[in-house]
């Protein structure tokens, strides 16, 4: 019975928590709270039990934190759900089975081991990426500078590592020592990433110049089929085209060096573009500017035949500088999948480059923008209501692994600007503000990062530390314990 209580005790705490832990209510704090309490269940309880009552907890929370923010019909998001749910107990589980076989230093390095490998093998198999990650959950500017070292796996694995150590400081509670220990490590898991994150941001240039640039938003959608309404689509794109084009000027008049528009701005036929091009070629060398015009090119015969989600970069002498189709659409997306070789340009601003919206989910994929030394990366966008700001915020992340300044402009949802180190420059809020275009001053400056050079390294050196500890832990008794 008593067993029973504490169990309760833990339960209902940590069902409210974990609400709050992702998805559409994130308090950053949550995670550092319901990771130690879900940690602490799953020691408490036999394995059996921990599958039959956490995975249903788990599976309920997604449900619910998730909902319209992965649009997915309904039987397939419970299924997204489940498994989700899954994977994320499979740490808990690993760490249930073995955290009394082996020596003190390995009981406390089993689950952030595991909770980074797994959260690492789950961003490689789901379509996703990235998304969804706990990471992302983290707003601490100073904390989230390590993410320039380690990617977010260093994020998760400071979770990982602070939850076991307050289950060990708990389990020691009677042992002034260990309990001590426990404690100071804690302080310095806790304080160090913060140290080195303040840093690294005041020990940089602060005179970086600045180049003013312009986000300009459009709603267009053509919801009929194109090969039967052919005269009417080119009517109401070249239209479209027009105010955008104006839009352009209006903004180059108003200082802008970079004028960029959202993702699919403009519907346009494939056997139109060289039209666009001319004209937006003729407004870039008469205003001085570089226009980043991204639109959904069209065949006759769409939807019949996929188009093209993508962006073409104009310079200011009124050449096309390069031309890049999205690497990762959407599962729901009728389109052509890019080569996904980055494409980048040098301007007067320093090199620039572009990837679209869902690209940003992956950081291996983004590691190309890093390793060319790019100053700005500009990224059309287009979300929805229920998940923004999130997938602009989990863009910023991008820019302090690979240290490039990041403009991303995004339709329906939050445009935003950010420096190298994830400093908000500026920003607009669809849903809030009203208005179609977002301004900001943003440095053309870039800093190497340590993550940009070594990748995935840390999540290698946490999976091939994982497994020698289970070699160890699995052969322990019958090679290096002793009678006695």
């Amino acid at each position: 019975m008593k067993k029973f209580i504490e169990v309760i005790k833990l339960l209902i705490p940590l069902g409210l928590i974990l609400f709050f832990t992702n998805g559409r209510w994130v308090i950053p704090i949550a995670v550092w709270i319901s990771t130690p309490l879900l940690l602490r269940l799953s020691r408490e309880l036999k394995l059996l039990s921990v599958v039959l009552i956490i995975t249903p907890l788990l599976f309920i929370v997604n449900l619910i934190i998730w909902k319209n923010i992965i649009p997915l019909p309904v039987p397939l998001y419970q299924i997204v759900s489940l498994i989700t749910s899954i994977f994320t107990l499979i740490p808990f589980l690993i760490d249930g089975l073995l955290y009394q076989k082996t020596n003190r230093t390995l009981s406390i390095l089993i689950f952030p081991l595991s909770f980074v490998s797994f959260h690492f093998i789950f961003s490689k198999i789901s379509p996703s990426g990235t998304f969804g990650s706990i990471a992302y959950t983290q707003t601490n500017i100073y904390l989230l500078q390590i993410i320039s070292i380690t990617g977010i796996w260093g994020i998760i694995f400071l979770i990982g590592l602070f939850s076991s150590l307050i289950n060990y400081a708990y389990e020691y509670r009677s042992n002034p020592k260990e309990f001590r220990q426990a404690i100071l490590i804690l302080a310095c898991i806790i304080i160090l990433p913060l140290i080195y994150g303040f840093i690294r941001m005041h020990s940089g240039n602060e005179n970086i110049s600045t180049v003013k640039t312009a986000g300009l938003l459009n709603e267009f959608h053509f919801n009929k089929r194109v090969d039967r309404n052919i005269v009417e689509f080119d009517s109401v794109s070249l239209n479209q085209q027009n105010q955008l084009l104006d839009r352009t000027i209006q903004s180059a008049r108003k200082g802008a060096k970079f004028v960029v528009w959202q993702e699919a701005a403009l519907f346009i036929r494939k056997n139109r573009e060289k039209q666009l091009i001319e004209c937006a070629g003729k407004i870039a060398k008469e205003n001085r500017i570089n226009i980043g015009a991204a639109v959904l090119s069209v065949p006759d015969n769409f939807p019949n035949s996929p188009a093209e989600n993508k962006i073409i970069w104009i310079n200011p002498d009124g050449e096309v500088a390069f031309e890049y189709i999205k690497g990762f659409p959407t599962p729901d997306e009728f389109v052509i999948r890019g080569n996904r070789i980055f494409q980048y340009t040098n301007s007067k601003y320093g090199e620039i480059g572009s990837f679209i919206c869902f690209d940003m989910n992956f950081p291996d994929y983004i590691k190309q923008a890093g390793k060319e030394g790019i100053h700005i990366l500009f990224v059309p966008s287009n979300d929805w209501k229920e998940i923004t700001p999130y997938h602009t915020k989990l863009a910023s992340f991008r820019a302090i692994e690979q240290g490039f300044n990041l403009f991303r402009v995004t339709g329906h949802g939050y445009s935003a600007a950010y420096d190298v180190y994830g400093n908000e420059l500026a920003s607009f809020n669809f849903y809030k503000e009203k208005g179609n275009e977002i301004y900001a001053d943003i440095p053309f400056n870039n800093i190497k990062t340590i993550y940009s050079s070594v990748g995935d390294l840390f999540f290698w050196c946490c999976i091939v530390s994982l497994f020698i500890s289970l070699a160890y832990i699995f052969f322990y008794k019958k090679y290096f314990s002793r009678p006695g």
